[in-house]
């Protein structure tokens, strides 16, 4: 108990240093907590949707493509033992509201008497519409919209814009039939009138009776099926979302684990610090019979009190973060998310994170503390230290070095897969920081030679003192060194990707007007149906020149799905996408031969390359097409097959548009825009200039390279953190020393230009060799991107960055010295010669 009240007494007389301590534990315990839940709510929204509409399905029937079939498949079907067959039309639609206000809805064409069997919901008033104009809505998704029963829906369908009167609102009764996004159920006889698909639907959902065995149902319905259907299981659908949310999870994770090794070193550091501080007190302690344990549990303790505290702190701002991450996927994916999916999961991560942190980062220090005698605990400065690095540590350090030199160097010969160079650098940033206090006096004496002629004596005697400390003074130089390297290489691979962004929608989206409804949903690549005949009128405007045409298609290979990305590809001289295999004149012809062309994310995933086969469902049964191409490609994270359009027809029967493009000339461009605008505000589209669109994918990409940016500024904050906290604890452990020298006639200013040289040295032995481990870092996690994400990112060397990283990371290194130069300056010399 007394050692219990001597910790709390210990932390309480050093507000500011426990602060600050808390604070890198909080950031740290933030991004944890704040990827975790952002990640998980992102992933819920997209279940949710799929479970909305899927429900208590367990098989359904689709055509290749996503082309529509004869209803009356399921009079046929419903003669197998067990199985009920429920139609169904899914199309997404625009619905126009008050104030010029639109919202993207999925509407869901039913039988309402049928769709309860797959969807568990209950009228809440109003009535069934199961026949006429009116539709249902959710009664939650309504509430939102401001829309009561009675009021007159605008709807965006191929047969222009259609009204219907909300005739009911539905309570969902389980969680499957929630939807975040909103559903709007129309009679099935009515979506067929209006989305032009007489005796047709979209797909068959399959209820099956309690005992039925699953798999010998879906062998049966398979035998049942025409040529060009297929059967298969709801949760198929979810690998595109995972395709679509991977890049920006791997990101976001890289940064987390990099504010976490600076966090640790922080803490770590500034355990050893408060230990080296302490060590005539914890002398005192051994001296009177505390034992070893009893002092290894006093640091331990005090540890565990902070990391408990930063955890908890930190979780609740994981929240806020979380909140903000939420948003940012939001507008990266197009669609509504869920409120954030607060579960306890990543909260005992953080505690485990924080906790953990801390325990590791404070054993050592502890450990130290518990094996030193009394007589050694009692003079001014440990033995351990004068000594410089223990053999053990210097032995470790070159190990990990070597181990990195050698892994790197066999992935890069291609015996091991490139992305093991990543985990090279890692081992290397590690031992090198090991390695630190063997070669900190070259290294000191380096730097102290450059700054000699600004500093003078002031440079020597700060140059001595952070000789004299060698194992602080090494950490401090070791958390710069890898904040500044991992800095500079995780700022260098933003700018590379932010770049192949903008190459790829410079060659893949090229016109002056684009007319659409809304963003089709890139999860299952449907869109809201354009109204037919719209490609003549607009082709009819004075000063269009070219008319081009892109649609979606979700089609199943495999066990998988993939977006087919289907266009005209009219122009002989226009590339359309950026080429990783393959030259666009011969790939343009074999498009038109049947052949396609791959994603390079989907084409790194199963290995393919230009030559082989790909099987695809069609609706002449599974193909296996030709790729023609390999290509770098953003839409629906990369899971894209590019189609020409006459032989999507044919194989996969595609109908409508998605979005026209259109190229005008710039001569009229103002006429042309004037024009459109018209005929969008008829048929209740949207219009926008290439320079709109340009902004729009700005804004989506700005969302997630911001999260990445802040925490990698949060990473800067740590460390200058951890510099504050040793130029502070030096000035406590010279205050004797200064105030001898000013009794000799060393003036404030020489006392501040001493404080400053140890940061300027310290600063210039961390950031110099971490700009250049930096830049081995970027290029070498922009070589695995290509294996690990199917991605081809140029590599690009920018001076000006490195520079600027250096000079900003600089400047917050004089900066942190203010305070602590300030503070032994104004040492009163009476109480600084009382001091031991």
């Amino acid at each position: 108990m007394v050692l219990i009240k001597f910790s709390l007494r210990e932390l309480a007389s050093r507000p500011l240093r426990v602060a600050l301590t808390t604070l890198s534990i909080v950031i740290a315990v933030a991004a944890v907590v704040s990827v975790s839940i952002a990640t998980k709510t992102a992933r819920v929204g997209q279940e949710r949707m799929f479970a909305a509409v899927a429900g208590r399905t367990s098989l359904e029937v689709i055509a290749a493509g996503g082309s529509g079939f004869d209803f009356r498949l399921a009079a046929e079907l419903e003669k197998l033992p067990g199985v009920q067959a429920v139609p169904v039309i899914r199309r997404y639609s625009i619905v126009y509201l008050p104030e010029d206000k639109k919202v993207r809805v999925q509407i869901l064409g039913v039988i309402p008497e049928r769709d309860r069997l797959v969807r568990d919901w209950e009228l809440e008033s109003g009535k069934i519409a199961d026949d006429g104009t009116g539709v249902m809505l959710d009664a939650p998704f309504a509430k939102n919209l401001g829309v009561k029963l009675g009021d007159s829906l605008r709807m965006l369908t191929p047969s222009g814009l259609r009204e219907s009167e909300v005739v009911g609102l539905l309570v969902p009764r389980s969680g499957a039939a929630v939807l975040e996004g909103g559903l709007i159920y129309m009679p099935l006889g009515l979506a067929q009138s209006r989305f032009r698909m007489r005796d047709r639907i979209d797909a068959l959902q399959i209820v099956l009776d309690d005992g039925v065995d699953l798999e010998q149902t879906e062998q049966a319905v398979a035998r049942q099926l025409p040529e060009g259907l297929t059967v298969r299981r709801p949760a198929l659908q979810s690998g595109l979302a995972d395709g679509t949310m991977l890049a920006t999870e791997l990101g976001l994770k890289l940064a987390t684990a990099f504010a976490l090794v600076i966090a640790a070193f922080i803490i770590f550091n500034t355990f050893q610090m408060a230990v080296g501080e302490r060590r005539r007190q914890l002398g005192i302690l051994r001296a009177i019979g505390a034992t070893r344990g009893q002092v290894q549990m006093l640091i331990l303790r005090e540890g565990m009190v902070i990391g408990l505290v930063g955890s908890a702190v930190g979780s609740l701002v994981g929240l806020l973060g979380a909140h903000l991450l939420t948003i940012a996927t939001a507008e990266l994916l197009q669609t509504d998310m869920p409120a954030i999916q607060v579960t306890v999961f990543p909260f005992l991560l953080a505690l485990g994170f924080g906790l953990g942190l801390t325990f590791f980062a404070t054993y050592l220090p502890a450990r130290r503390s518990g094996s030193l005698s009394p007589l050694e605990a009692m003079q001014a400065v440990p033995p351990g230290e004068m000594e410089g690095a223990s053999l053990r540590t210097t032995i470790g350090g070159a190990v990990l070095v070597a181990a990195g030199v050698v892994l790197l160097f066999v992935s890069m010969i291609g015996w091991l897969p490139v992305e093991v160079a990543v985990d090279a650098v890692v081992l290397l940033l590690i031992g090198m920081v090991l390695l630190l206090p063997v070669s900190l006096g070259l290294l000191a004496g380096i730097v102290y030679n450059l700054v000699r002629p600004v500093f003078g004596v002031e440079g020597r005697i700060a140059q001595r003192q952070l000789l004299r400390h060698r194992g602080r003074t090494a950490m401090t130089i070791g958390m710069l060194f890898i904040a500044m390297a991992t800095g500079v290489g995780m700022a260098n691979t933003i700018f590379d990707n932010v770049g192949n962004v903008h190459q790829w929608y410079q060659q893949a989206i090229v016109g002056d007007f684009f007319v659409r409804a809304l963003m089709p949903d890139m999860a299952t690549g449907k869109a809201a149906d354009m109204p037919a005949g719209l490609d003549q009128e607009i082709a009819a405007i004075p000063g269009v020149l070219k008319l081009d045409t892109i649609s979606f298609k979700q089609v199943e290979s495999g066990e998988e799905l993939l977006i087919a990305v289907i266009r005209n590809f009219t122009q002989e001289k226009q590339v359309y996408f950026e080429l990783l295999e393959g030259e666009w004149t011969s790939v343009r012809r074999q498009l038109f031969e049947g052949q396609i062309v791959v994603g390079s994310v989907y084409a790194q995933k199963h290995n393919l390359k230009m030559g082989d086969l790909l099987p695809v469902k069609t609706r002449e049964g599974v193909k296996e097409l030709r790729i023609a191409g390999v290509v770098n490609d953003y839409i629906a994270g990369g899971m894209t097959l590019y189609m020409q359009r006459t032989v999507a027809q044919e194989l996969l029967g595609v109908e409508g548009v998605d979005a026209y493009i259109v190229q005008a000339d710039h001569s009229q461009l103002k006429s042309v825009q004037s024009a459109l605008e018209e005929l969008c505000d008829k048929h209740g589209l949207m219009l926008q200039s290439y320079a709109d669109l340009v902004d729009f994918i700005e804004r989506m990409m700005n969302g997630v390279v911001a999260g990445l940016w802040a925490l990698l500024a949060l990473g800067s904050v740590i460390a200058a953190f951890g510099l504050v906290n040793t130029l502070t604890m030096n000035i406590l452990e010279q205050t004797r020393e200064f105030a001898v020298l000013r009794v000799v006639a060393m003036t404030r200013r020489q006392v501040r230009r001493t404080i400053l040289a140890q940061a300027v040295i310290m600063g210039l032995v961390g950031l110099a060799p971490g700009v250049l481990m930096g830049v081995l870092v970027a290029y070498l996690i922009n070589l695995s991107t290509l294996p690990t994400t199917g991605r081809d990112v140029s590599f690009l060397f920018r001076p000006w960055l490195f520079t600027a990283c250096f000079v900003g990371a600089f400047v917050v290194v004089l900066a942190s010295a203010f305070l602590p130069a300030e503070r032994a300056a104004r040492i009163k010399l009476s109480k600084a010669l009382q001091s031991e």
